[in-house]
């Protein structure tokens, strides 16, 4: 079977009735589950950061009406290293007097002093929604809050929805249409302090030549499986081809994602070989 690109080694077919069916193994419902659901909470999460960005920074762009506005005062806030300015207005509309407050970051002498004529943008259906015409630096300081908090909840989102899809496409890929197969290999070592676990092999390649690969697994997946350095395994694969793969073990009615590649001088060291 060919377990990477440049290895190919010997296999038998696994017994029949003894290793998990694609379509009821729980590595298929588990994975397309999560990926589901993590695209789900990934779009909502998206969505909703959409909705906040636009409402906020709608009267940047949003073509709101202007109004002459007169401003009645301000008030500066010290807090720490920061200054914020709150400047409060008047205007009329339809001949009914308003009054509305507009914070900013910028010192209040930054902004127009009090007495001073400014135009205000204004959103018809919030009156409280206001925005003094070039001095829009609070709203931008915001927005580049939000975006940074957004990106913290989203980043992790989207890398988490990723893993599950790719993890899902790749089992997919490996068993939907292949038959499990069983090989026997030679543990040469074993590196349970990394997540997911590393297993050394030493298999034989298709001229007979032993060969090192390297598999990583959950080994919380598979319980019953404890390989030891030095001791011989069989192990049931469905592999794509390219390195990744869903493995089980014989006696073990679980499976697990894993991916297979030849193992570099670093990755042999840690091994003490």
């Amino acid at each position: 079977m060919q377990l990477t690109k440049d290895l190919r080694i010997p296999s038998t077919l696994a017994p029949a009735g003894e290793v998990p069916a694609w379509q009821s193994a729980a590595v298929r419902k588990g994975r397309l589950k999560g990926a589901i659901i993590s695209s789900a909470v990934f779009i909502v999460l998206a969505a909703t950061a959409v909705v906040v960005l636009a409402l906020f920074t709608h009267p940047m762009w949003g073509n709101y009406p202007q109004v002459g506005a007169t401003v009645a005062g301000r008030v500066e806030f010290h807090g720490g290293k920061s200054t914020i300015c709150r400047v409060d207005l008047q205007f009329n509309l339809d001949g009914t007097p308003h009054t509305a407050s507009v914070t900013d970051d910028d010192p209040c002498s930054f902004l127009p002093h009090p007495g001073a004529q400014v135009m205000l943008a204004y959103d018809p259906k919030n009156l409280s929604g206001v925005l003094i015409e070039g001095h829009d630096s609070g709203i931008r300081a915001a927005t580049a809050l939000i975006v940074i908090n957004i990106a913290i909840v989203l980043l992790p989102a989207l890398a988490i929805m990723v893993a599950f899809v790719r993890s899902y496409r790749h089992a997919r890929k490996a068993a939907g249409k292949k038959p499990w197969r069983e090989v026997t290999a030679v543990v040469k070592g074993l590196n349970a302090d990394t997540e997911p676990t590393s297993l050394l092999l030493q298999v034989p390649d298709a001229n007979g030549t032993d060969r090192e690969c390297l598999l990583r697994y959950r080994a919380q997946d598979l319980p019953e499986f404890a390989p030891k350095p030095g001791s011989p395994v069989t192990l049931w694969p469905v592999a794509d081809g390219e390195g990744h793969a869903i493995v089980t073990t014989p006696g073990c009615g679980a499976v697990t994602d894993a991916t297979i590649s030849t193992p570099n001088g670093f990755e042999l060291r840690t091994f003490g070989l």
